[in-house]
């Protein structure tokens, strides 16, 4: 992936503090959903909003992390928004912390665990998210470089039987392998292995 794409991928988004143009005007809306009155439809809007918020803070990351392993120069004149001040920042920053506050978790190694209302075998790279079953369970999804899903852990059996006979209380996992065509195999329920348990002894 050249610097040049990774650029133009960002030219929506945030550097070093600094947001871009659709930032800014969700930013700017800010004023506009605290002046509804109708709690529902203002608890949407509040939503939608900080959930970008946060996307675009994790994308800004992306960028600067990929700067600096890469050894390239951050070009914030390109992504530089005029008009977005303190107040404007000070808005997004706290929808962030809302949406993380709400919506982000951690496992027992630190990581940041995203909740979601339903899995998918791709995702956000290197991330992982929490999916809590209608009938009991929670199910941690991880995704490698490539967005893909690489592992399943699940804290219980869901009333599998072969299933049910692993781990301590029904614990196991699955491994994930996509291939270009966006074909997915899954691997039999498997035992946890040391670092697994260890990273997620909070949910078993």
């Amino acid at each position: 992936m050249t610097a040049r794409k990774v650029e133009s991928a960002t030219n929506s988004n945030s550097a070093n503090g600094q947001w871009s143009g659709r930032s800014e005007k969700r930013s700017g809306n800010q004023t506009e959903i605290d002046g509804i009155v109708e709690t529902d439809v203002k608890s949407i809007l509040q939503g939608d909003y900080d959930k970008l918020a946060y996307k675009l803070r994790t994308q800004n990351k992306t960028y600067n992390d990929f700067c600096q392993k890469n050894d390239l120069q951050k070009q914030y004149d390109r992504i530089k928004v005029a008009g977005f001040k303190r107040k404007q920042s000070a808005a997004a920053n706290g929808a962030v912390t809302r949406y993380q506050s709400a919506n982000v978790l951690k496992n027992t190694a630190g990581q940041d665990i995203i909740k979601v209302k339903r899995t998918s075998v791709t995702g956000k790279p290197n991330s992982i998210t929490q999916h809590t079953n209608a009938k009991g369970g929670i199910d941690r999804n991880y995704y490698g470089n490539d967005g893909k899903q690489t592992l399943q852990i699940s804290n219980n059996g869901h009333g599998h039987k072969a299933e049910e006979l692993l781990g301590k209380h029904g614990e196991y996992a699955h491994d994930y392998r996509g291939d270009n065509a966006g074909n997915f195999t899954r691997s039999e329920a498997r035992e946890l292995n040391e670092q697994e348990r260890g990273d997620n002894s909070n949910i078993l």
